[in-house]
């Protein structure tokens, strides 16, 4: 059923409670409310237009979102406003890092994205932070938590990791140690060597990414 409301450019992410209320997020900060599946209002773009690409909400009216640029923010009134967490994560992630992930679990929250070899876990609601290494460099796309000890994440190039110990340890049950033996960057489609893609892909079988 299509949600009433403003229309806008587009969503990347969002998250929505039993009640109906959620918020969801765009790919230039942008941000806006919904109220029993209606979008009420867009609320302020975050500084820097950076995109956000994952956001979720608690029973408790809390919620975070993650972007990119190292991209952290966390509410505590159902997405109406957004700030930074706490506890700052180390300045260096915002230079090197793209979050695509998070997962919230009461006070426990993991975030991670590209490259995919730490997830970062709060047990204090981002008072604190501290790191979790995954022995993988793919990027992470997807982070999920039954509990504060069971969860999974999903990646590029087919990876599925999963945690038993509240990510302390990580383990690849799909995926693990994959990598890219071509990777081929072009400004424009028709520059793609299709004819030579199509030869190493498919007749030596390496693993290949335009």
């Amino acid at each position: 059923t299509p949600s009433e409301g403003p229309r806008v450019h587009g969503w990347t992410a969002g998250a929505i409670l039993p009640s109906g209320n959620g918020v969801v997020a765009g790919p230039r900060g942008e941000l806006g409310i919904l109220d029993h599946g209606s979008l009420l209002r867009q609320v302020d773009t975050l500084k820097g237009l950076r995109a956000i690409h994952a956001v979720t909400l608690g029973s408790d009216s809390t919620g975070w979102l993650v972007g990119d640029g190292g991209l952290v923010q966390s509410t505590t009134n159902n997405g109406i406003s957004w700030g930074p967490p706490a506890g700052e994560l180390p300045l260096e992630l915002r230079e090197c890092m793209d979050f695509h992930a998070v997962a919230q679990m009461g006070e426990h929250v993991w975030i991670t994205g590209s490259p995919g070899s730490v997830i970062w876990h709060s047990a204090d609601a981002g008072a604190t932070w501290t790191r979790q290494l995954t022995r993988e460099t793919t990027p992470i796309r997807s982070l999920h938590f039954v509990d504060e000890l069971n969860g999974i994440a999903v990646g590029d190039l087919g990876k599925i990791l999963t945690t038993r110990d509240g990510g302390e340890t990580w383990t690849a049950v799909r995926g693990g140690g994959r990598h890219l033996a071509i990777l081929a960057i072009h400004a424009y489609p028709q520059q793609m060597p299709l004819g030579s893609l199509a030869y190493f892909s498919h007749e030596w079988g390496y693993r290949s990414a335009v």
